[in-house]
């Protein structure tokens, strides 16, 4: 029988009858997340493939169809939780997490942890990142994103915190129009810890401080902007909208800079580090143009965004399988079932997504041209060499300070900043207008 994989590929299966095999599944397990993730049905597609009695319910908050917003969604999670009607595993990719902790409705993850760390190991300050003062570690991300700056090293050497910024925004070349465009989106990555408290709640100052960079960064860059560019904000801003809502919640992937920094159109990108294509892709640029990839700390130190943050509801009710099923997907067969995105926080999954090539040198190429002259641009990828592969590592195992995107904080903010940005309303206004909604939000 001939039968689609779940990554797409066509595969020739041979069936047999097992009479040990039960005939239906004897459990259901729920697992929930806000948006739907494809990383996370082929997870499922794997899990239920080694474990045919547990039949995986997945649920998804936001379909996209019905005209429910994030607020919406979790409303309803929330109710059915309190009444008993919850799923039992919890992805906590846009949701808070520590509210979650504080409400004491995750279980305590240590035991399974425990076990992939003796069997595969993990990236521990990553994988322990929500770790609490008791020992107990109520979530775990399975993979992470890692931001990233990337292009010609002498301009990365010029790149020291934010104000340096606005200094290389005066330069002609330096960024592209899209890469200032979407600056609140890069940047948000970086810099939300500064201004985020556990509870919560925001730092008002900090968060100023992050909306008036914005705005003179972009106020710096429009006021140096050649006619070519001016015509490219024009034309961008008739579909920022549209835009703007493709972005994933980690603004914007790296390797959407590989043509720009390959044709002269940026010597720098800001932006976030998704998998090992993002790091090919720029690695290869290196074999034509200098291109160095580095962590990006203009906010906080050595930043790492969690990806697939599981828990399990404490009134989860099949537990068992839930840690089952969580186990599984830290286990280095579970990791493995998406390959392409992001990073694995099991040691040995991670050594294998770095180490075994996804394709052959030179037999993946990509072509552009030039925004500027027009003229033809091929990239020729080629897998990372050692050295590269054991930079990506080093940099890996030096990630200690976790970022969460929070859906509805991150949408209030990106909302105000770009009113500012545009010259709609003063930072106080937007800070005052983020700070109202915000603690409306809490009070919820």
């Amino acid at each position: 029988v001939v039968c689609a994989k779940e990554t797409g590929e066509n595969t020739l299966v041979k069936l047999s009858y097992d009479p040990d095999v039960a005939a239906t599944p004897q459990q259901e397990l729920t697992v929930y997340s806000l948006e739907e993730d494809a990383g996370m049905r082929r997870l499922i597609a794997r899990f239920q493939k080694q474990n045919p009695d547990i039949y995986v319910n997945y649920q998804i908050g936001l379909s996209g169809e019905d005209g429910v917003t994030a607020s919406d969604a979790l409303r309803m999670l929330n109710t059915e939780i309190l009444a008993g009607d919850g799923p039992d595993v919890l992805m906590l990719d846009g949701i808070s997490v520590d509210t979650y902790i504080e409400k004491g409705l995750l279980t305590d993850l240590t035991t399974v942890l425990a076990n992939i760390q003796e069997q595969d190991g993990v990236l521990a300050q990553i994988a322990e990142t929500y770790r609490q003062e008791d020992g107990s570690i109520p979530a775990v991300p399975c993979k992470f994103y890692i931001p990233a700056i990337c292009g010609d090293p002498e301009t990365l050497d010029a790149i020291d915190g934010l104000a340096s910024l606005e200094q290389l925004a005066a330069q002609e070349g330096v960024f592209t129009s899209d890469g200032m465009l979407m600056l609140p989106e890069r940047l948000y990555p970086l810099l939300v810890g500064t201004w985020s408290r556990e509870d919560g709640t925001l730092d008002a100052e900090a968060l100023q401080e992050y909306i008036q960079t914005v705005q003179q960064i972009w106020k710096t860059y429009e006021a140096n902007a050649s006619e070519k560019i001016r015509e490219n904000i024009a034309g961008w801003e008739e579909s920022e909208d549209f835009i703007l809502a493709q972005l994933p919640d980690y603004g914007a992937a790296l390797s959407g800079s590989s043509f720009d920094l390959l044709g002269g159109n940026a010597k720098a990108e800001i932006g976030m580090l998704t998998g090992m294509y993002d790091y090919a892709e720029l690695t290869s640029v290196n074999r034509q143009t200098p291109c160095e990839v580095r962590q990006a700390n203009l906010g906080a130190e050595d930043v790492f965004v969690p990806y697939e943050t599981l828990g399990v509801l404490s009134n989860a009710k099949t537990p068992e399988a839930a840690e089952t099923f969580v186990c599984y997907a830290l286990s280095e067969e579970g990791q493995m079932a998406d390959v392409e995105t992001a990073f694995p926080v099991n040691e040995t999954a991670l050594n294998r997504v770095v180490s075994e090539p996804f394709f052959r040198d030179g037999e993946f190429s990509m072509a552009s041209s030039n925004q500027e002259t027009g003229e033809a641009i091929t990239l020729i990828c080629y897998w990372p060499d050692k050295d590269q592969q054991e930079e990506l590592l080093a940099m890996a195992g030096r990630l200690s300070t976790r970022v969460d995107l929070n859906r509805i904080p991150r949408q209030t903010v990106l909302e105000e900043t770009r009113k500012c940005m545009k010259g709609d309303e003063s930072a106080d206004e937007a800070v005052n207008a983020i700070m109202q909604k915000i603690n409306l939000y809490l009070a919820e």
